[in-house]
């Protein structure tokens, strides 16, 4: 005969005998679960286990009492519920008689007054043997996070039997955004498990739902839905316009630098090359190739004049690091951060990082001061973000980009498109040819130019065509365009480039589909270099039929007619007659960087426009 016993328990178990001030803060003290179920046999007892979950900033005391006389919870004195999950547990010993009893397990402290504290168990007295079983906490579970971030939770497999069990977690295929953590798979008997899971939202957002499957060995399968809400990315945030420089120069030679508005320097070498200019602390900075030196870097006051502090007569040459070679430099971009430098390093294509005012080699930098890459090509193209550096080159004959974290010159391996399951931070486009031949940036996205179409790459490496390099006035195609150069304005793609086919230059921005040409027709049968945007004026350095020329473009990429001759300008001084490579703008004054040749020497030149 069944005969439920229902003995309430008057008298508390108390921790500690001092008294508990309440804690300010919104705080709870929760037992869980609020329900528990149990099966054993007849004068079995079990140990059953719940959870106090404490809320507060601090540790709670707290006292445990059952108002069944078959469960009688553990001693709690002298101990308080950590700030985290705390695992209780009561004795349950079956009466002898088999049957189904109820009774109720209480929490209780003075410390907080919010909080569920109380746990109905159901117990069920069997004559037989128990078979296994458990229950699962929560159905469905959960689980949000931004796009491109990761969010975790955990779910409960409680034993409900006095057997110990063994569980293993099966998830479906294509569940690859879910993963479940380590465990014990087992679970003794009237135990409880807190089972970790861990999702990954992906870059673009979106809503996902799978099922998983708990299994107890020789017994039950439980399902548990788990759901994921990843928001959608936020839509970028438009860049504040440059402001303008203070006064924005005409084109006039100015006198007062160097000799006649112009500084010639000697690099060292037979065959010299200007790769960039710009100012840091009042200090001209101008770096170039020499065969002779490998990378060189000069600095300048700002008459012109050599910085005597600086280098040797104010240069400095680096043509070994790491007992490697250094030749054959390519971009060379400066940023607050550091100077970094596309070369060849040993005949490998490689970053060096120098300091920003010193230009000492960063030997933190890379593996020794060098970023080695796998490309096959001389460097191509380099970019640098506040976070990443992009890089260009060829492998196995395709064009191919590399992201490295700009810190460290690592390469970033949550770049990569994944191609035949290689994880190596670099994205290789499927198409034989030409490399990339210009190169533009945000930290999350690059956009990069071959010779036959304009491709995107996302944080999470997908790659696609997004224009097709469809430009009727200039065919031929492949490979029709040379010089290349890209920019960012507005988070937006720039580029210039000039038409092999009638040697004309033209603006290049994209629009949907295809391209928007804006022809630049001061360099008409000559060709465009780079460009550079100052305030909201953007500058093309280039050569026409006769001379080095500059233009000047306004924002919505028109001449800028207050610029020299109806917004450009010719620099046809003495020697000065070869594309003018890099310039910059800095307190009204333009300075312009070009290879001067006199006499059959080839030389660098810095010429200063106000």
């Amino acid at each position: 005969m069944r005969s439920p016993l229902s003995t309430r328990f008057s008298a508390l178990l108390l921790l500690c005998g001092c008294a508990s001030s309440p804690i300010p803060e919104p705080s709870s003290l929760d037992l869980y679960p609020p329900k528990r179920a149990l099966s054993a046999q007849a004068g079995q007892s079990v140990q059953l286990s719940f959870t106090l979950h404490n809320t507060s900033s601090q540790p709670l005391p707290y006292t445990l009492s059952s108002d069944a006389s078959w469960m009688k919870p553990v001693d709690t004195a002298g101990v308080s519920a950590p700030k985290t999950g705390h695992t209780v547990q009561v004795t349950v010993t079956c009466p002898t008689e088999a049957g189904s009893y109820q009774g109720r397990l209480e929490a209780a402290t003075n410390a907080v007054k919010d909080g569920n504290r109380t746990s109905e168990v159901n117990l069920e007295c069997l004559e037989g043997p128990v078979q296994p079983d458990f229950t699962l906490n929560a159905n469905p579970l959960n689980l949000s996070a931004k796009a491109g971030e990761a969010a975790a939770g955990k779910f409960t497999v409680l034993n409900s039997t006095s057997e110990s069990l063994e569980l293993s977690v099966k998830l479906p295929k294509g569940s690859n955004w879910l993963q479940v953590g380590a465990f014990n798979p087992k679970l003794e008997g009237g135990a409880l498990l807190e089972v970790p899971i861990s999702a990954l939202c992906p870059v673009q957002g979106g809503s996902f739902q799978t099922t998983l499957e708990v299994s107890a060995k020789n017994g039950p399968t439980r399902s548990l839905e788990v759901s994921l809400n990843c928001a959608a990315p936020p839509a970028p945030q438009p860049q504040p316009q440059p402001q303008p420089q203070p006064t924005v120069p005409k084109g006039e030679v100015n006198a007062d630098f160097g000799t006649n508005g112009m500084v010639r320097l000697d690099f060292g070498g037979n065959t010299e090359r200007a790769r960039s200019i710009w100012v840091r602390n009042g200090k001209i900075y101008l770096a170039g190739e020499s065969n002779a030196g490998g990378l060189v870097i000069a600095r300048l006051n700002l008459t012109g004049t050599p910085d005597p502090t600086f280098g040797k007569a104010g240069k400095k040459s680096l043509n070994l690091l790491d007992e490697k070679h250094i030749n054959n430099v390519g971009e060379v971009i400066s940023d607050d951060a550091g100077i970094y430098a596309f070369v060849l390093a040993q005949s490998q294509p490689s970053i060096i990082r120098l300091s920003p005012d010193s230009a000492e080699p960063d030997l933190n930098f890379g593996q020794n001061g060098i970023a080695s890459l796998s490309f096959e090509s001389p460097p191509l193209a380099l970019q640098v973000t506040d976070q990443h550096l992009y890089a260009a080159g060829n492998i196995n004959n395709k064009p191919s980009i590399a992201r490295l974290i700009k810190q460290s010159g690592e390469l970033d391996l949550t770049y990569d498109a994944l191609e035949n399951g290689k994880v190596d931070g670099i994205i290789t486009f499927d198409l034989q040819g030409p490399g990339v031949s210009a190169l533009a940036s945000l930290d999350s996205t690059s956009w990069a130019l071959t010779a036959e179409a304009l491709y995107s790459s996302s944080n999470s490496g997908a790659v696609k065509t997004t224009t097709p390099l469809d430009l009727e006035s200039c065919t031929p195609l492949p490979g029709s365009w040379t010089r290349p150069y890209a920019s960012m304005f507005n988070n937006a793609p720039l580029f210039t480039a000039t038409c092999d086919e009638d040697k004309s230059s033209r603006i290049l921005r994209p629009s949907q589909n295809t391209f928007v040409e804006f022809p630049i027709d001061a360099l008409a049968s000559g060709g465009a270099n780079k460009h550079f945007w100052a305030g909201s004026s953007l500058y093309v350095m280039g050569h026409s039929s006769d001379a080095a020329t500059i233009v000047r473009f306004k924002s919505n990429l028109t001449p800028d007619a207050s610029f020299g001759n109806a917004g450009s300008i010719k620099l046809n001084y003495s020697g000065f007659k070869d594309v003018a490579h890099h310039a910059v703008l800095y307190q009204g004054t333009l300075y312009v960087a070009a290879t001067v040749g006199i006499g059959g020497e080839m030389d660098i030149a810095v010429l200063a426009l106000k």
